[in-house]
């Protein structure tokens, strides 16, 4: 009996919820809605819940999905992100494909995740008081790798950024519509390919990472055939001998949708 009682005991022990690490709350109408966020440990992953209580009812009306490493809100957690008084969560989650910005938004009874973006962040590029969401993943993963003889480089650096804003509906690519930015941006490239210039033949996958950003950033101005032909000159001055950077230079073509008609 003694056993048993200490193996009952072992398992509520277990059992017993994790405590919250943070809490967030607001009121919409006649409705006190609460988030809160447990951490992961003791076998389990992160977890965020939602709930909206009505009087003495409280209902469950969210729970982040997927096996989240890490979680936490964004600045204050609930706001009025889309500007008619809807309540809004913003959080960051870290799972084992990389780190996300979260976008959920109530529509009584329950929340509805309306953006996922890769290292997602909120900004307002033109200062006009309207939030954009600037986001960056990595089209060709972490694994992908250039090889020949014996030259390797590993692009897992190149990133896609692209902007998003919400325009009533859902939210929608207008990376075209920020000229500023992707100069902006495009400098910060070219000095980031500059230091990887002085070492490209010690860490070349980094050099070429940057380079295939820059073809990217081109890409999403519109400019794909240009930032190919950029992308095209520096692979030639990577380094690699010149049948390696022919080699390079194909293998990219399928992952980067570069049509067969181009140089």
């Amino acid at each position: 009996m003694a056993v048993l009682a200490a193996l009952a005991s072992a398992f509520l022990l277990f059992a017993r919820p994790a405590a919250a690490s943070e809490r967030v709350q607001t009121a919409f109408q006649d409705v006190r809605l609460t988030a809160e966020i447990v951490p992961a440990g003791g076998g389990r992953f992160a977890a965020l819940k939602v709930y909206a209580r009505r009087g003495r009812r409280a209902e469950l009306v969210y729970i982040h999905p997927g096996s989240a490493q890490a979680l936490r809100f964004e600045k204050s957690g609930f706001c009025d992100f889309f500007g008619d008084g809807s309540p809004a969560l913003l959080y960051r989650s870290r799972d084992a494909l990389g780190r996300a910005l979260d976008i959920v938004r109530y529509g009584s009874p329950y929340f509805k995740r309306v953006g996922l973006f890769p290292d997602g962040r909120v900004v307002d590029l033109d200062d006009d008081g309207q939030r954009e969401i600037l986001s960056q993943r990595r089209p060709l993963g972490r694994w992908f790798s250039l090889a020949c003889g014996g030259f390797t480089t590993a692009p897992s650096h190149a990133l896609a950024a692209s902007v998003w804003a919400w325009n009533g509906r859902a939210f929608a690519d207008v990376s075209g519509r920020y000229p500023g930015f992707w100069e902006r941006r495009e400098a910060d490239d070219r000095a980031a390919l500059d230091a990887a210039r002085v070492d490209r033949r010690k860490r070349p996958g980094l050099f070429m990472g940057r380079a295939v950003t820059v073809f990217f950033d081109e890409a999403a101005r519109g400019r794909k055939r240009a930032g190919w032909l950029e992308l095209s000159r520096l692979i030639e001055s990577s380094g690699a001998p010149r049948s390696c950077a022919r080699e390079a230079r194909a293998r990219l073509r399928e992952p980067l949708e570069i049509p067969a008609d181009w140089p």
